[in-house]
């Protein structure tokens, strides 16, 4: 039964791969996935992705596995539930699975003498070194692995060592909730903070194999004041600088020290990839895989797909057409993708374009287009200026494709894994340009739902977005568009509408409420006893009161007393349901209620 669920023949690691071979960690199915494009269409279908590591292998049952990393063809993969394991995963019968006898084996676990890990959540290499960051409540810690005998265990005296301690550490500021972790260079490790959204430089100046002190912690990146905190998911090395996922707002963000002053300041950090009118598609991006060629594969826990951003004209972006491809389509194939780790990328050649069966349609879209060239997959995007269009595949030669709505003359982009070709000024829009010529009201609460009515022309097409976040939209025509607020902090924000091609933009302001997460009492990032213990204290011991008590009203009932205790107690320890929002990203109150949570 369980070879039913591997292609036969396929050699994973040390041998033979197919092109486009991806290993994706699945923490709802606990599960380990192999995605592979044997047909070289360049798309990721249901029937190519395999189980091959599950409760049926021979090794342990996995709990919530959350990292992947890859050295001499051999995978690494960190547990960070209930087990706290590092697995070495090596395929010895060339099945291309891990189900065989020896194929799953710990590479450090709690049997191992030396550090216990508590939650480890990320896991990364650079030469020999593997880097564990660990979250745990009872103190955040960098944990470094090395296999100095060669046994295949880190578990040997002198291989594992704890590098960083938030407890041991001097520095006024330091990590005390580390969520991603990377190593840019030898020696050197940065750090985000899932709590503070900064990400911090370590690294051992004085030889005492620990970083402690202000000069051996400092702040790479902290967010500006003002604005929502990034939550990091992941670090990883691009060319001069470092990429962060964000999985607060689905972005990337491109961190370089420009100046070289050992700090990122604001005007130095950019968006790489993520929601904007050419290509509105990560929402909770989780993991990061740099190639060789500065190629970035994308693991999205919020839509469950892959994605492969390229900085294909050198702008230090993948925000233009055809720079952030969709490879992995399906949402459902995948529950809950934590990690991944490319093995073999796509290979092939570029598309090119030739020529399009037509020069010119009507501004609202929908022309079909003939296009030919060649090199043409089924996975082949085609871009009329910013904005994507429905593509049918007929064969590498001919493309088909429903041209989006757009404006003026645009050039036309034809987008593969392996490259783009380009025509300018191939299509020309006619009819109405996007014109927003008023918004009412102009103001709503931080707590979004406001309906805003934006009025103008060739609206019918438009998207919206509210300083960068996508806002729903219940009616549009080409006169009037209506769309919702969401969730901000409060304060004036710009409105961005575009149509793929066309952009305008009005303003609105964000009125009251305070960004909070329901249930975190004390206002440490996370949910634990002790937000249970000071709610109780301020209830019966006279404890100090919180300062913000919607906080605390955790069943969200108007009021701060035992029943909200009972509730934090029974989702932390009885499977209970969660609290109701904001819960579990900060957010402003959408029930507002007489309960003091000043700013």
């Amino acid at each position: 039964m369980r070879r039913a669920l591997v292609t036969g023949g396929i050699m994973l690691l040390g041998g033979f791969a197919a092109a486009l071979e991806i290993m994706v960690c699945d923490a709802t199915r606990d599960a380990l996935y192999r995605l592979s494009d044997p047909d070289g269409s360049e798309i990721i279908t249901i029937d190519e992705i395999a189980v091959v590591y599950d409760e049926r292998a021979g090794g342990p049952k996995l709990s919530t596995p959350t990292a992947l990393c890859v050295r001499d063809g051999v995978l690494f993969m960190l547990d960070g539930g209930t087990l706290d394991t590092v697995f070495r995963l090596e395929d010895l019968d060339g099945d291309g699975a891990f189900f065989g006898e020896g194929e799953a084996a710990a590479f450090y676990s709690p049997a191992c003498p030396g550090h216990m890990l508590r939650t480890p959540n990320r896991l990364c290499r650079r030469d020999g070194v593997f880097a564990l960051a660990d979250d745990s409540t009872t103190g955040a810690r960098i944990v470094l692995l090395v296999d100095n005998d060669g046994d295949g265990t880190a578990c040997g005296a002198g291989e594992v060592r704890v590098f960083y301690e938030s407890a041991a550490a001097t520095a006024p500021m330091a990590p005390k909730d580390p969520e991603a972790l990377c190593m840019p260079a030898e020696g050197v490790f940065l750090v985000g903070d899932g709590t503070d959204g900064r990400v911090y430089r370590m690294e051992d100046l004085d030889g005492d194999g620990k970083a402690r002190t202000a000069e051996e912690i400092t702040v790479l990146y902290a967010p500006p004041d003002g604005e929502p905190l990034p939550r990091w998911s992941c670090l990883a090395p691009w060319r001069d600088g470092v990429l962060a996922a964000d999985r607060a707002r689905g972005r990337v963000l491109l961190l370089r020290d420009a100046d070289g002053d050992g700090v990122v300041s604001p005007a130095e950090a950019a968006v790489f990839c993520g929601a904007s009118p050419s290509s509105p598609l990560l929402v909770e991006p989780r993991d990061l895989w740099v190639e060789p060629d500065g190629g970035v594969w994308i693991i999205d826990n919020g839509t469950n797909m892959l994605y492969r951003a390229a900085d294909r004209n050198g702008d230090g972006d993948a925000l233009d057409p055809g720079e952030l491809l969709v490879v992995l389509r399906s949402g459902t194939a995948l529950s809950q993708p934590l990690a991944l780790a490319v093995l073999e990328g796509a290979s092939g050649d570029a598309p090119a374009l030739d020529e399009l069966s037509a020069c010119s349609g009507d501004a609202a879209g929908g022309d079909i287009v003939v296009i030919t060239g060649s090199g043409f997959t089924p996975g082949t995007m085609v871009f009329f200026g910013d904005a994507a269009a429905k593509v049918h595949y007929e064969s590498p030669e001919v493309l088909r494709a429903v041209t989006p709505p757009g404006s003026g003359t645009v050039g036309v982009t034809a987008a593969g894994l392996t490259g783009l070709a380009f025509l300018a000024e191939a299509w020309e829009y006619q009819g109405r340009e996007l014109v927003v010529t008023a918004i009412a009201p102009r103001e709503g609460p931080a707590a979004g739902g406001t309906r805003v009515t934006l009025s103008g022309a060739g609206l019918a097409a438009a998207s919206v977005w509210f300083d960068g976040i996508p806002a729903p939209i219940v009616a549009a025509a080409d006169a009037k568009l209506v769309a919702v607020t969401p969730p901000h902090a409060p304060g004036e924000v710009v409105v961005l509408v575009a149509d793929g091609r066309t952009e305008a933009t009005a303003a609105f302001t964000y009125t009251g409420g305070v960004m909070f997460v329901r249930g975190d009492a004390d206002a440490d990032g996370k949910l634990a006893i002790n937000d249970a213990i000071l709610i109780l204290s301020k209830l019966f011991a006279g404890g100090e009161v919180p300062a913000c008590l919607d906080r605390a009203d955790v069943n969200d009932d108007g009021a701060v007393n035992i029943a909200d205790t009972v509730r934090l107690l029974g989702y932390l320890f009885g499977g209970s349901a969660p609290p109701p929002p904001p819960f579990p990203e900060p957010g402003c109150d959408p029930t507002p209620d007489e309960l003091e949570c000043p700013a």
